[in-house]
């Protein structure tokens, strides 16, 4: 059930206008921005996140979230957290893949797909010199050449291998797992959307660290320290549950587009893909007394977020036909983008109206692909989303903010996802500190607090983090799908999109200015759906979390050296 970010890599974030008083575990910045520190761990003693040390290195600027200084980046704020000053050793051969000068990192490159780009199922994907789409091994090295120019390495230099993915089998999968480990690099980044699950965890379970696509939550705490990943599928399935508890559950279908429905109580149904792991949505959702009217229904999934159009259409009639006969009020979607396309369309045809609960899985927040579903049905969807809304603002975000901080506004290859494995790769040397072992990538990542959306109360993007920073009951090792705001679609209002910024008639309300939760934290008063007041579909850059711009010194786009990678 992973799913890929549209938005991956947050430099610039907005916010919401807060209130005065912090709640507990909380603190404000300077700027009276509600931040939170919860759950977080003590990092290596050299890299001192968070110390009286890292605040005092030369690098570092006060001016920052949660009051851990930053690392100038794009902006004062957009940088990693404040780390020790670099010691005069870092110890040398810490560990396999690293020396005193040099970090083994080997890239598994896509399977290769039509277009030959391999940017599978990304989005912004672009070469900003040609307009053409990017190899995802130019991606890896412009943006590692920008975050280099920050980050602390340690005194090392990171040295890159390519290797493009033989195929999807296991067969194929395990040929690859001997290139790589022929290599004996320290990190292994897999790039393929679409795959990857025997090369990953085989190469996890031979104690490289490995940060893969298609990571699950279980594949992570299995294989700890090794395994890392994109989405945290439990924390999807955990909020969901959560929200339907508290906001859902024991109420009347009131939003249903049959009117009879209105006055019943309502009952649920869930259509999920097959092989999904539902265990933590059941779990909460019990908890909180709700009931399936219908077991579950899984369908053939291809693995994709973007689903399989052609089956989804065969099957999803029969799925419609045994929620109506279960009497089903509400259906609950853990489903791709063709099946959930495919249910509203043979719902209409089957005239069958009921609610539509959106969860945040599998893109179904993206309001440019929600308005390519029958719209009559749509229009009665609620739920979650793990994307913030649209952002208004007159200059570049995420990935295209730190090519146009770096390398000019022209120049440098971007894809948000690629882009995203790279900041994780610059966040994981740095804050392992110079004793770069698998044990310290654990304890660096588990020590900094969550950044963005929740964890700085900001409505304008979605927290990344690790540990016990995202509100369940077990330490992350997947950097998003950990916060949520409540959302509602309306098929008549032209604005746009979250995620592409694409204006049409259709658009996300966000209720109560976009205000996002995580696991816990999920209020019992009752949100009012389908309502305008308070709710937004657009939200501004807060200055005070965007930070102050900064120039790029000694970088391409101020004239220094370097020209972007055309491989």
């Amino acid at each position: 059930m992973a799913r890929p970010k549209l938005v991956a890599l947050s430099l610039l974030a907005a916010a919401l206008v807060v209130a005065s008083l912090a709640p507990a575990g909380a603190q404000t910045d300077g700027g009276g921005v509600q931040v939170s520190t919860r759950g977080v761990g003590t990092p290596p003693p050299a890299a001192g996140m968070g110390t009286k040390a890292a605040l005092a290195n030369p690098k570092c600027t006060a001016d920052s979230i949660q009051g851990w200084g930053s690392f100038p980046m794009v902006t004062t704020t957009g940088g990693p957290y404040c780390v020790a000053p670099e010691p005069k050793s870092n110890g040398g051969a810490t560990s396999r893949g690293v020396t005193g000068s040099t970090i083994k990192v080997v890239v598994v490159l896509p399977y290769p797909v039509s277009n030959g780009t391999g940017a599978t199922n990304d989005t912004g994907s672009i070469n900003r010199a040609t307009g053409k789409p990017p190899t995802v091994k130019a991606v890896i090295l412009d943006t590692w050449a920008a975050l280099s120019h920050v980050y602390e390495t340690w005194g090392r230099k990171v040295e890159f291998t390519f290797i493009t993915s033989s195929g999807l089998d296991e067969t194929a999968q395990r040929a690859d797992v001997v290139k790589v480990e022929q290599d004996k690099p320290m990190f292994v980044i897999n790039t393929d959307a679409r795959g990857g699950g025997v090369l990953a965890t085989t190469l996890a379970k031979d104690k490289y660290v490995v940060y893969s696509y298609s990571t699950t939550p279980e594949q992570a705490a299995a294989l700890a320290p090794y395994m890392w990943g994109l989405f945290n599928s439990e924390a999807n399935l955990t909020n969901a549950a959560e929200f339907l508890g508290k906001q859902v559950v024991g109420g009347k279908a009131e939003f249903a587009g049959d009117e009879s429905m209105h006055s019943q109580p309502r009952k649920f149904g869930l259509v999920y893909a097959d092989g999904s792991n539902l265990a933590a949505f059941n779990a909460t959702f019990k908890r909180y007394h709700g009931t399936l009217a219908t077991p579950a229904l899984g369908y053939t999934a291809n693995g994709s977020p973007l689903g399989d159009p052609t089956t989804s259409s065969e099957e999803a009639p029969t799925i419609i036909t045994k929620l109506e006969a279960a009497g089903v009020t509400s259906v609950i979607l853990f489903t791709d983008i063709a099946m959930t396309g495919a249910l509203t369309t043979a719902a209409t045809k089957q005239d069958y109206r009921p609610e539509w609960i959106i969860t945040g899985a599998q893109y179904q927040d993206v309001t440019i692909l929600a308005r390519n579903y029958d719209q009559e049905q749509w229009a009665h969807a609620f739920g979650i989303a793990n994307l913030p809304p649209a952002i208004k603002t007159s200059g570049s975000t995420g990935a295209s903010a730190l090519a146009d901080w770096y390398w000019g506004p022209t120049q440098g290859s971007i894809s948000s996802v690629p882009s995203s494995m790279v900041a994780w790769l610059a966040n994981a040397i740095m804050y392992a500190g110079p004793t770069l072992t698998p044990e310290n990538v654990q304890r660096g990542m588990f020590a900094v607090p969550g950044r963005g959306g929740y964890a700085w109360n900001d409505a304008a993007s979605n927290q990344t983090s690790f540990g016990r920073t995202t509100g369940l009951a077990q330490p992350s090792y997947l950097q998003g799908g950990v916060d949520y705001a409540p959302i509602w679609y309306d098929a008549e209002t032209v604005g746009p999109s979250n995620g592409l910024y694409s204006v049409a008639k259709g658009v996300n309300w966000y209720l109560d200015g976009g205000k996002r939760y995580i696991a816990g934290t999920w209020p019992t008063k009752k949100f009012n759906f389908f309502q305008r007041q308070g709710a937004v579909y657009e939200v501004q850059v807060n200055p005070t979390i965007a930070g102050t711009p900064v120039p790029c010194t000694g970088c391409p786009s101020t004239g220094g050296q370097g020209t972007p990678s055309n491989a």
